[in-house]
């Protein structure tokens, strides 16, 4: 059995959410115990009228009172309580995230109890099992996990949080929504794809990169001055800064190079669309492994070649950004790999991606 909640119901877009809780501010969900209890009323209540008993009045009375108690109990759970979101960077389509969501009881006194919060998002983009919180002090603020799976890349903003509570009885869940804004940055799929490294002879100018050297051009970082290193070199402001010198690393330009194209079309299903951005995304996160300098371009953005770790977070924004266009005629993704010379590369790859069709090597 899943862990996550499915929905049946008809997709409805954010805007329809909102909407339908501005006609209808406080929704509410009855479970199979509150259906029982209802049906237990209105046998009480016929039973009562017909037979004029007492003991059948009062008891038709309590459960009455419950149904009150109820929403005057769940009501103030809702008014005062507060929750935030805590999303990561980025995350990636079909994992399990783990988000933290802080909850804060604004009240003076007391607590409350079982309260459960998710981001409004449109139906079918995410799974989501709500954090819950099982009780709130009045003034502390603590943090509870919400889990979610995305299922389509893309950045999606929340512009509400969905506060739900079924507390006292579990009878009746009643929610409402909060102006509580967060940004979910989704990267597309990573499968397992190995590149070739460079040969020994093209490995050798990518070690040296990050050193100093004459013929360097490309910034790299930064570091301490080390004897023999070129004055020219020294960084003034990060030395004044820092009261010690320090220099400039830069890039030696001849450094085994890894080229992406990428169109991603327009078609009818997400997941066919997603699979251009996944094979993308899948070779410049192992060219960066192998070793190369990594370059995107798809026609609306592109990113320059570096390596290292932030430029596999820049590769990934971009391509979870990239709109689908144009037709499958014209899609495809395209590698081209060139050695510290500019020459071409034979490049080698292997792994177990669903779509090497999509790729073409030149």
């Amino acid at each position: 059995m899943s862990w996550f909640r499915r929905k049946k119901k008809k997709a409805r877009t954010i805007e329809e959410q909102i909407d339908l809780y501005r006609r209808l501010p406080r929704r509410l969900q009855v479970y199979r115990e509150g259906v029982w209890l209802i049906v237990m009323i209105f046998g009480l209540g016929i039973a009562a009228i017909n037979t004029g008993h007492n003991l059948l009045y009062l008891l038709l009375g309590f459960l009455l009172s419950i149904i009150s108690l109820s929403g005057v109990l769940s009501e103030r759970m809702l008014n005062r309580a507060r929750v935030d979101f805590l999303p990561p960077d980025g995350l990636h389509v079909g994992e399990t995230t783990r988000i933290p969501v802080g909850f804060k009881f604004l009240g003076r006194w007391g607590r409350v109890y079982s309260l459960r919060a998710s981001p409004v998002l449109e139906d079918g983009v995410a799974e989501t099992v709500p954090a819950y919180a099982p009780q709130l002090v009045a003034g502390e603020r603590q943090r509870f996990i919400m889990r979610t799976r995305f299922l389509r890349r893309g950045i999606y903003a929340s512009p509400r949080a969905r506060l739900e509570t079924d507390f006292p009885f579990g009878f009746v869940s009643k929610s409402r929504l909060l102006e509580v804004e967060s940004t979910y940055r989704v990267w597309p799929r990573i499968h397992p794809v190995h590149l070739d490294p460079p040969t020994h002879s093209e490995q050798q100018y990518s070690d040296q990169a990050g050193y100093v050297s004459v013929t360097g051009e490309e910034f790299f970082s930064v570091r301490e001055y080390r004897s023999g290193d070129p004055i020219k070199r020294i960084h003034w402001r990060l030395t004044a800064r820092a009261t010690r010198p320090v220099v400039r690393e830069l890039e030696l330009p001849g450094s085994p190079r890894l080229s992406i194209s990428c169109v991603i079309p327009s078609l009818d299903e997400a997941a066919q669309e997603d699979a251009y951005a996944e094979m993308a995304a899948s070779l410049a996160v192992a060219g960066l492994d192998a070793g190369y300098l990594v370059e995107l371009e798809t026609p609306t953005q592109k990113v320059t070649a570096q390596r290292g770790p932030s430029q596999r977070r820049r590769i990934l924004n971009a391509l979870a950004e990239e709109p689908a266009s144009g037709s499958r005629a014209s899609a495809g993704v395209i590698i081209r790999a060139k050695d510290p010379f500019g020459k071409p590369l034979d490049l080698g790859f292997r792994g177990d991606a669903p779509h090497w069709d999509l790729v073409r090597v030149e």
